[in-house]
């Protein structure tokens, strides 16, 4: 099984992922993408690629919060993988 894996595309339009991105993406078996799209469109246009496993960011819009989980677990290629976005913490 062959998964491509991106994150932080911070992006509005599925038309703005650079062309050797999609290129790669559409050769994968699984796209992961670990948050902050920012928005919807970007989802959407992934997933005409191919099957999409996402968590939202802490920059993605309202809708994708309500779409996306901040944490998913699965299994592909019989491998357990989890997908977070990841936060900054400050240590007092």
């Amino acid at each position: 099984m062959k998964i491509g894996v991106l994150s932080d595309t911070h992006i509005h339009l599925a038309e703005e992922i650079p062309k050797g991105v999609v290129r790669a993406l559409s050769t994968v078996d699984l796209i992961v993408h670990a948050g902050d799209f920012v928005d919807v469109a970007v989802l959407e246009g992934l997933k005409q690629l191919g099957e999409v496993k996402a968590v939202h960011g802490n920059m993605d819009s309202m809708k994708l919060k309500s779409l996306l989980p901040e944490k998913e677990h699965l299994v592909a290629g019989g491998k357990k993988i989890g997908i977070i976005h990841g936060y900054y913490h400050i240590w007092a």
